[in-house]
């Protein structure tokens, strides 16, 4: 039997997971799976399934439940960042944020962002492939939003805005349970935004004394997230 993989699911029937098209072939064509193998299934909501495949097909699979594992819902965080120029860049905050455990990204049309649009479908593949590679029972939401709706949302807990004035200081050690943090495009939020934020109750922060990119200061704010847990 081929070595400890995680398949994913949303689908059920009774007792009866159902595996789409490309979970089978991965299971069949490339694993070598066998009906009566036992296999790992999350299903990006909170449960970690042990099943048995009783059908393998071209089209798609069925296995039969032994056992699940319920798996408490990560702590609230928002990792909230500026739609940045290269879609490979944010498919790999993505992929680190999803293997790190956050729960929500949210990437933000702001001003100096150099596009406004991305593809969801191509992210939503990457967290999938980060949530069965790291075995994770919990799928991150992930969203666009207009800067100035999200600064606007409710939120209970700590809000956040990093940016790279030269007066702010970082913490010794960031704590972002129960926070939300917007994180600027390759070009920083622009005074305008930071006031906003600001004046909807977020407080202003550096990442440090290094001028992070982007992607790097995302990733930092998920490791600090994953260490309080």
């Amino acid at each position: 039997m081929p070595g400890h993989f995680t398949f994913y699911t949303h689908q059920q029937e009774g007792g009866i997971l159902l595996l789409d098209e490309t979970e089978s072939k991965h299971l069949g064509q490339v694993l070598r799976y066998q009906v009566g193998d036992e296999i790992e299934v999350s299903n990006g909501r909170g449960i970690l399934f042990q099943a048995r495949l009783t059908e393998l097909g071209k089209k798609g699979a069925r296995a039969e439940i032994l056992s699940e594992t319920a798996v408490d819902a990560p702590s609230p965080f928002v990792l909230a960042t500026g739609i940045l120029k290269s879609s490979d860049k944010m498919e790999w905050v993505v992929e680190k944020a999803t293997e790190l455990g956050v729960p929500e990204l949210v990437f933000l049309q702001s001003e100096r962002c150099e596009r406004s649009k991305l593809n969801e479908d191509r992210l939503q593949k990457a967290a999938l492939s980060a949530l069965k590679q790291s075995h994770s029972a919990w799928m991150p939401v992930i969203r666009v939003a207009k800067f100035q709706d999200f600064v606007a949302e409710p939120f209970e807990g700590m809000s956040y805005i990093a940016h790279c004035p030269d007066e702010l200081r970082s913490p010794d050690r960031l704590d972002f349970s129960r926070s939300r943090i917007a994180i600027g495009p390759e070009g920083d939020f622009s005074d305008r935004e930071v006031e906003l934020a600001r004046a909807s109750g977020f407080t202003a922060l550096s990442m440090g004394a290094r001028v992070l990119r982007s992607e790097t200061a995302a990733l930092y704010a998920a490791v600090c997230y994953a260490r309080g847990l």
